[in-house]
């Protein structure tokens, strides 16, 4: 009979005991570390949902006079500025499109692209936003001051003008003339120059001197999303008047359309229209305080990258210099070479502070000294300084610049708070569409 193998069964000794006592302990350690990162990690992310989007909207992001504005408007009110900016940019982008052979053009479309790029950073938009919803409490507690009121009806009617209806009949529009601002030019005047700038000079010429600023968001009036057609009808030479049951059912599209798109109560709608009307009529109230002329100067210059430079152009224009031919010789202002330096009439708030400092402080003819920006050194003479009538557009900015300044005012006169909190529920939506991304 054969034997069997006898398998040796290793003993189990004290020390073997307390090493695989150890192994297993550390194993549990790990298990249990393990588990505990994943709860946190769960937890860290549920955390994030829950304020972004429960705890967040329901808490107050600012304060006004004890107002509270709460986040869910301000995730509204982004998602409205964000629509914004990015059907701006599609249309510059389809523009640039069109354009495509003009590489100036192109260029000049390409910074407005990444100004809005700029402005669609969370951080951005966001802190532009709380800011807007501020100043929009801050004009209704001043509107209530000054008894300007904005009535429910205003808002309808605002509605119904943008879709297209008319019960009381379709407004007709209002031709209004566009004063032309001329000059009379003294001997000093002629003796200097031999052209008169009754024209703005190009958007290049004073393209290194504007006072560029933060981007801001303007007031989005009903740009929100396209609504769609009230109803189908055959093409014809002029267009059909809406009815009123066809302004029932586009009213009824519209606001499915931006609950739809982009998560919009009709609530939060009537808001947005409620704003801008308000401060279109704050605007209006300011206009009577607005004066239709405006202190100019007209100017030349040239730039130079230092103050050793710009003293030695000095120095040749005392010694009798012709100030065009320095202008092509030395300077590095390329948008003003052709016109010999000149600026054309620009109000004080057209320039950088240094540089309108200056020109608005010289008497005509009169040369400056070596003055410094951002830019570099410019030598600046003056050739004009007059009241000038404003167009629509110069008298547009000058009111925008009035508003800004009496909303300023407010900011001093009532209590205001804004709370950091609005940075951790700022939406992301609505995006660049990647067909029309330039990354």
């Amino acid at each position: 009979m054969a034997k069997q193998k006898t398998q040796n069964v290793p003993t189990l000794n004290r020390k073997r005991l307390v090493g695989l006592q150890r192994e297993q302990f550390i194993n549990r350690l790990l298990l249990f570390g393990t588990l505990g990162i994943v709860v946190v990690v769960i937890g860290l992310v549920g955390w994030a949902s829950l304020n972004q989007f429960v705890i967040g909207p329901n808490a107050p992001i600012a304060v006004v006079e004890g107002t509270e504005i709460l986040g869910r408007d301000f995730q509204d009110k982004v998602k409205i500025n964000r629509n914004q900016m990015v059907s701006n940019y599609i249309q510059y982008v389809q523009t640039m499109q069109f354009f495509g052979n003009d590489p100036t053009f192109q260029q000049q479309i390409f910074s407005q692209l990444q100004q809005i790029q700029f402005g669609l950073i969370p951080e951005v938009v966001g802190e532009q936003t709380v800011n807007q919803m501020v100043d929009e409490e801050l004009l209704q507690l001043e509107a209530a001051e000054i008894g300007i009121e904005v009535s429910q009806e205003d808002v309808e009617r605002e509605l119904q003008s943008f879709l297209g209806y008319f019960p009381d009949g379709t407004p007709t529009s209002l031709v209004v003339d566009t004063p032309i601002a001329t000059s009379t030019l003294s001997e000093i005047q002629l003796a200097l120059v031999t052209i008169t700038p009754t024209l703005p000079p190009p958007a290049t010429a004073t393209a290194t001197l504007i006072n560029l600023r933060t981007p801001t968001i303007a007031p989005t009036h009903l740009v929100i999303n396209t609504p769609p057609a009230p109803f189908t009808a055959t093409p014809e030479a002029s267009a059909t008047p809406v009815t009123a049951h066809g302004y029932a059912t586009a009213e009824a599209d519209y606001f499915v359309l931006q609950d739809s798109e982009l998560g919009l109560s009709r609530e939060a709608i009537y808001d947005l229209i409620y704003n801008n009307l308000l401060r279109d009529a704050i605007t209006d109230y300011l206009s009577e305080s607005v004066p239709h002329t405006q202190e100019q100067v007209w100017a030349r210059h040239i730039l130079v990258a230092d103050e050793a430079a710009a003293e030695a152009v000095l120095a040749r224009l005392e010694a009798g210099a012709d100030f065009a031919g320095l202008v092509r010789e030395l300077s590095e202002d390329e948008g003003t070479v052709p016109t010999g330096g000149d600026l054309g009439w620009f109000n004080f708030e057209a320039m950088v502070d240094p540089f309108a400092q200056a020109a608005f402080e010289l008497e005509i003819g009169e040369i400056s000294e070596p003055v410094q920006s951002d830019f570099g050194w410019h030598i600046i003479q003056v050739l004009g300084h007059e009241e000038r009538p404003l167009d629509q557009e110069q008298y547009a900015a000058a009111l925008q610049q009035a508003l800004t300044d009496f909303i300023a005012g407010l900011r001093e006169k009532y209590e205001w708070e804004i709370f950091q909190t609005w940075r951790d529920i700022v939406p992301t939506e609505p995006r660049i569409p990647p067909q029309y991304s330039l990354q």
